[in-house]
């Protein structure tokens, strides 16, 4: 967990409300991920999770489809990481 001390209240309820928004997009942008990813997955009969362990191992080609696909399961994971870093951030007085 990050702890950040802000010696200034307005720069705290400013900061805080930057980093809800941020948050608020990340969340946005996982569901618009998972979405997308669902719609390769319908189109491929294949778990992107066994998608990408194949991706990983060359095993899926290299047309631009399967890039993107590829693309998305890995902004999707930095997405998810970037939520777990920034929901741990607690502010103290």
């Amino acid at each position: 967990m990050e702890r950040i001390k802000i010696k200034n209240s307005h720069s705290g309820r400013l900061l805080k409300s930057a980093l809800d928004r941020e948050l608020n997009i990340i969340a946005t942008s996982i569901k618009l991920s998972e979405k997308r990813l669902k719609a390769f997955e319908k189109k491929y009969k294949l778990d992107s999770k066994d998608f990408f362990r194949k991706y990983n191992k060359g095993l899926m080609g290299d047309d631009m489809e399967i890039m993107l696909w590829a693309a998305k399961i890995q902004i999707l994971n930095r997405l998810k990481t970037d939520r777990k870093h920034l929901s741990g951030v607690r502010f103290v007085n």
